[in-house]
Protein backbone atom coordinates (compact mmCIF):
# COMPACT_ATOMS: atom_id res chain seq x y z
CA UNK A 1 0.00 0.00 0.00
CA UNK A 2 1.27 3.47 -0.83
CA UNK A 3 0.32 6.71 1.03
CA UNK A 4 0.43 9.78 -1.18
CA UNK A 5 0.68 12.97 1.29
CA UNK A 6 -0.23 15.59 -1.73
CA UNK A 7 -1.53 14.32 -4.74
CA UNK A 8 -1.83 18.42 -5.68
CA UNK A 9 -5.71 16.97 -6.72
CA UNK A 10 -8.16 19.56 -5.77
CA UNK A 11 -10.66 18.13 -3.17
CA UNK A 12 -14.68 18.85 -4.22
CA UNK A 13 -16.27 19.72 -1.27
CA UNK A 14 -19.40 18.31 -0.89
CA UNK A 15 -22.56 19.74 0.30
CA UNK A 16 -22.81 17.65 3.04
CA UNK A 17 -19.61 19.28 3.80
CA UNK A 18 -20.88 22.15 4.62
CA UNK A 19 -18.32 22.75 1.63
CA UNK A 20 -19.19 25.30 -1.71
CA UNK A 21 -21.72 28.05 -2.10
CA UNK A 22 -23.97 28.71 0.81
CA UNK A 23 -27.24 30.02 1.06
CA UNK A 24 -27.45 33.19 -0.61
CA UNK A 25 -24.18 32.89 -2.56
CA UNK A 26 -24.37 33.20 -6.04
CA UNK A 27 -20.68 33.91 -7.27
CA UNK A 28 -19.52 35.81 -9.90
CA UNK A 29 -22.31 36.18 -12.09
CA UNK A 30 -24.24 38.25 -9.32
CA UNK A 31 -21.58 40.32 -9.40
CA UNK A 32 -21.74 41.09 -12.57
CA UNK A 33 -25.87 41.74 -12.16
CA UNK A 34 -25.51 43.67 -9.85
CA UNK A 35 -22.23 45.92 -11.39
CA UNK A 36 -24.70 46.23 -14.92
CA UNK A 37 -27.72 47.06 -12.85
CA UNK A 38 -25.84 50.13 -10.89
CA UNK A 39 -24.51 51.35 -14.22
CA UNK A 40 -28.10 51.25 -15.71
CA UNK A 41 -29.56 53.14 -12.91
CA UNK A 42 -26.41 55.88 -12.99
CA UNK A 43 -27.07 56.05 -16.56
CA UNK A 44 -30.56 56.68 -16.28
CA UNK A 45 -30.40 58.91 -13.67
CA UNK A 46 -27.78 61.17 -15.60
CA UNK A 47 -29.77 61.26 -18.71
CA UNK A 48 -33.10 62.27 -16.56
CA UNK A 49 -30.74 65.05 -15.23
CA UNK A 50 -29.57 66.34 -18.76
CA UNK A 51 -33.03 66.38 -19.77
CA UNK A 52 -35.06 68.40 -16.56
CA UNK A 53 -32.18 70.80 -16.99
CA UNK A 54 -32.65 71.23 -20.84
CA UNK A 55 -36.38 71.15 -20.28
CA UNK A 56 -35.35 74.24 -17.53
CA UNK A 57 -33.46 76.56 -20.36
CA UNK A 58 -36.12 75.83 -22.92
CA UNK A 59 -39.18 77.11 -20.96
CA UNK A 60 -37.14 79.93 -19.56
CA UNK A 61 -38.27 83.17 -20.49
CA UNK A 62 -34.72 84.48 -21.93
CA UNK A 63 -34.54 81.58 -23.99
CA UNK A 64 -37.97 82.19 -25.76
CA UNK A 65 -37.22 85.88 -26.04
CA UNK A 66 -34.16 85.42 -27.75
CA UNK A 67 -35.91 82.60 -30.32
CA UNK A 68 -38.26 84.88 -30.85
CA UNK A 69 -36.22 87.81 -31.66
CA UNK A 70 -34.20 85.56 -33.92
CA UNK A 71 -36.70 84.34 -35.82
CA UNK A 72 -38.52 87.82 -36.13
CA UNK A 73 -34.96 88.86 -37.32
CA UNK A 74 -35.26 89.69 -41.07
CA UNK A 75 -31.26 89.58 -41.56
CA UNK A 76 -31.27 85.94 -39.61
CA UNK A 77 -33.82 84.68 -41.77
CA UNK A 78 -31.90 85.91 -45.15
CA UNK A 79 -28.79 83.97 -43.67
CA UNK A 80 -30.82 80.94 -42.62
CA UNK A 81 -33.47 80.58 -44.34
CA UNK A 82 -37.09 80.02 -43.06
CA UNK A 83 -38.16 77.79 -40.85
CA UNK A 84 -35.21 78.64 -38.45
CA UNK A 85 -35.27 75.56 -35.89
CA UNK A 86 -33.63 76.30 -32.74
CA UNK A 87 -31.62 73.40 -31.07
CA UNK A 88 -30.71 72.97 -27.29
CA UNK A 89 -29.76 76.09 -25.04
CA UNK A 90 -26.95 75.66 -22.54
CA UNK A 91 -24.74 78.30 -20.27
CA UNK A 92 -26.16 80.04 -17.06
CA UNK A 93 -29.39 80.86 -15.91
CA UNK A 94 -29.53 82.81 -12.21
CA UNK A 95 -32.17 83.90 -10.20
CA UNK A 96 -32.72 85.03 -7.01
CA UNK A 97 -36.40 86.13 -6.24
CA UNK A 98 -37.35 88.86 -9.05
CA UNK A 99 -34.22 89.51 -10.37
CA UNK A 100 -31.32 87.23 -12.41
CA UNK A 101 -29.26 87.06 -15.57
CA UNK A 102 -29.03 84.74 -18.24
CA UNK A 103 -25.66 83.75 -20.47
CA UNK A 104 -26.81 81.25 -22.78
CA UNK A 105 -26.19 79.94 -26.46
CA UNK A 106 -27.88 77.63 -28.83
CA UNK A 107 -27.59 76.75 -32.16
CA UNK A 108 -29.74 77.44 -34.84
CA UNK A 109 -30.69 75.90 -38.11
CA UNK A 110 -32.22 77.30 -41.49
CA UNK A 111 -32.92 75.37 -45.34
CA UNK A 112 -29.92 77.58 -46.07
CA UNK A 113 -27.43 77.20 -43.42
CA UNK A 114 -26.82 77.60 -39.50
CA UNK A 115 -24.99 79.17 -36.77
CA UNK A 116 -24.50 79.81 -33.52
CA UNK A 117 -26.90 82.55 -30.98
CA UNK A 118 -25.24 84.41 -28.20
CA UNK A 119 -27.49 85.59 -25.60
CA UNK A 120 -27.39 87.96 -22.24
CA UNK A 121 -30.45 88.68 -20.65
CA UNK A 122 -31.27 90.49 -17.34
CA UNK A 123 -34.62 89.93 -15.08
CA UNK A 124 -35.52 93.18 -12.84
CA UNK A 125 -38.18 93.67 -10.61
CA UNK A 126 -39.33 90.17 -12.03
CA UNK A 127 -38.92 91.52 -16.01
CA UNK A 128 -36.80 89.92 -18.04
CA UNK A 129 -34.78 92.24 -20.69
CA UNK A 130 -32.80 91.03 -23.76
CA UNK A 131 -29.29 93.25 -22.60
CA UNK A 132 -27.76 91.43 -26.10
CA UNK A 133 -28.30 89.17 -28.45
CA UNK A 134 -26.44 88.28 -31.82
CA UNK A 135 -26.25 85.33 -34.42
CA UNK A 136 -23.02 83.77 -35.50
CA UNK A 137 -23.73 82.24 -39.04
CA UNK A 138 -21.22 79.61 -39.75
CA UNK A 139 -18.90 80.47 -43.18
CA UNK A 140 -19.73 84.53 -42.80
CA UNK A 141 -18.11 86.90 -41.44
CA UNK A 142 -18.79 88.99 -38.59
CA UNK A 143 -22.17 88.69 -36.20
CA UNK A 144 -25.48 89.22 -36.55
CA UNK A 145 -26.98 91.90 -33.76
CA UNK A 146 -30.34 90.77 -32.90
CA UNK A 147 -30.98 92.37 -29.90
CA UNK A 148 -29.47 94.70 -27.69
CA UNK A 149 -26.24 97.69 -27.76
CA UNK A 150 -22.65 96.03 -28.69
Amino acid sequence: MTIVENDNTPSVPSPASGGGLRWGQRGPRKGIILAAGIVILVAAFAAALTYFIIEVFKSSEAFKMGVSRLVGNSEATAALGAPITPGIPWGTIKISGPDGYARMQFSATGPNGDGTVYLAATKQLGTWRIDREELEVRGREGRIILGGSP
